[in-house]
């Protein structure tokens, strides 16, 4: 290349060397410029005119991670319905990359799954959607974190976090004016008759609905053993509750 107008004495120019070959990682490439190429002009040292630079090609690895387009969501279902959330995996390096995925329960939710635990050979600035499901039959906050780690560089990652509020809906019993409460508020609804406390009339109206409880009401609120359903074993567990 010729430097229009030349340069005056003393006078410095800089000068953009583009390579165009794709490159692997570490791989090396050596630079050579030489001034005054044909020797045109008359220098006391012709020896001087010559630069060598050996480069070492660099990989950034970068990665953004965002649940329906931030960095945190949150829904609210009923018992056992699910919530479904939206991730997607960005790779902001400068190469092809894979991310793993990971996730932390906080709360301890019935169930919480990923539609894929990693993503892979995804290319620089291109992105990947991930559907996350959260559920729990007892009422409450359940909050999952979500992490996704670059696979070529372990220390870049990115995190998003979900809030799923639970709420259960347990109806009043036959012949009773208000519906159950959960005094203590476990999850667990003692006072079965609705009178604000727990009392040996709630043993005796368990005892007595406790079919109608199993057809009609949400099994986790009533279920005081943890087996999964509504049995007579709950009525004794609710009986050393008084």
């Amino acid at each position: 290349m010729r430097i229009g107008g030349g340069l005056v004495a003393g006078g410095e120019t800089a000068v953009c060397v583009n390579d165009p070959t794709l490159r692997s990682k570490d791989a090396s490439v050596t630079i050579e410029v030489t001034a005054d190429s044909e020797a045109e002009i008359d220098e006391s040292d012709e020896t001087n005119n010559a630069l060598s630079l050996t480069l070492i090609v660099n990989v950034t690895y970068g990665v953004t991670f965002e649940v329906e387009g931030s960095d945190y969501a949150e829904r609210t279902v009923k018992s056992n319905e699910v919530a479904s959330y939206t991730l997607t995996v960005r790779n902001t390096g400068s190469d092809p990359d894979s991310f793993d995925l990971t996730v932390a329960n906080l709360n301890g939710a019935d169930t919480v799954a990923l539609s894929q635990t990693s993503v892979l050979n995804l290319a620089a600035g291109a992105s990947a959607d991930v559907t996350l499901n959260v559920s729990d039959a007892m009422a409450g906050a359940y909050r999952v974190n979500v992490t996704a780690t670059s696979q070529g560089n372990p220390g870049v990652s990115d995190a998003i976090t979900t809030v799923t509020a639970v709420e259960v809906e347990v109806i009043t019993l036959p012949g009773y004016d208000t519906p159950p409460t959960d005094p203590d508020e476990d999850g667990l609804y003692e006072d079965l008759n609705g009178n604000g406390r727990t009392d040996f009339d709630d043993v005796v109206q368990f005892f007595n609905f406790m079919e109608w409880i199993e057809a009609n009401e949400p099994t986790a609120c009533f279920d005081f053993n943890g087996n999964g359903r509504t049995d007579f074993d709950d009525i004794v567990q609710l009986f050393g509750e008084l």
